[in-house]
């Protein structure tokens, strides 16, 4: 998980980036500055989408299938953890500490 730099998908620290305010939201009468503002945001975007997906990849690797029913439908990756916090929380600290370790192996 360090290596690929997504932990902020899961303490939301990393969000989706904020679509950009054009002049109109005419796209054929964009400017110049709407348009490099409109690319930039898809790059931002595309990026944040794809590292979510290695996030959610990493999670459904190391947790049990029982628990991956539980999360699969949380939506973002920070609720996946949110669940995931609730039921280790309940299950003891040892559990917390191996469930971590495996995710740092990844």
């Amino acid at each position: 998980m360090a290596g690929c730099d997504i932990e902020g998908h899961f303490d939301r620290s990393e969000t989706a980036p904020l679509a950009p305010t054009y002049s109109t939201s005419d796209k054929a009468k964009w400017t110049a500055t709407d348009k490099d503002k409109n690319q930039a945001y898809l790059l931002l975007a595309r990026k944040w989408r794809h590292d979510e997906h290695v996030a959610r990849a990493q999670l459904a690797q190391v947790v049990s299938d029982s628990l991956l029913i539980k999360i699969q439908r949380a939506g973002a990756v920070a609720n996946m953890w949110d669940i995931i916090t609730t039921e280790f929380n309940r299950k003891g600290r040892m559990v917390q500490v191996d469930l971590h370790q495996r995710m740092m192996e990844k």
